[in-house]
């Protein structure tokens, strides 16, 4: 047995340099764990940033959405103030005119504006015009019948 101890090509457990190598190894491993740890918060941070800088933006372009909308409501305004104070400079005759032709420049604006209207108008003349064209020519075959 003695013989077999002395031919063990393996390294005693005493000997030191196998332990340093499995503690070298160990702290390897241990720092690239700790790298990976760190990549990883610094590409949620990244991330994160990115987000931020979205958000900020998204912010930007509704408040820049915003207060274009507002100063067109504020010009409405001054326009609609400026149409009244015309129409109470104007004579009353005239400005029944005025108003007679407001309107209607009005009610064709919100026609045209609002497709939905402009459709379900022009379906109920197009509608109105086949019910003609369809009695004319329906009634045009009964009084050839009836002689």
């Amino acid at each position: 047995m003695e013989q077999d101890k002395k031919n063990n090509p393996g390294a005693p457990s005493s000997d030191t340099t196998s332990a340093l190598f499995v503690s070298a190894r160990k702290k390897q491993l241990d720092q690239q764990e700790a790298e990976r740890r760190a990549k990883e918060k610094e590409e949620a941070r990244l991330a994160a940033e990115a987000e931020v800088r979205r958000l900020e933006q998204e912010v930007e372009e509704r408040r820049r959405k915003t207060e274009g909308e507002k100063q067109q409501a504020e010009e409405e305004a001054k326009r609609a103030q400026e149409e009244i104070k015309g129409i109470k400079a104007r004579p009353i005759g005239q400005a029944e005119k005025t108003d007679i032709k407001s309107t209607v420049a009005a009610f064709v604006a919100k026609v045209t504006g609002d497709k939905k209207l402009l459709a379900i108008i022009g379906g109920a003349v197009i509608a109105v015009i086949l019910i003609v064209v369809f009695l004319v020519i329906s009634g045009g075959d009964k009084k050839e019948s009836v002689k």
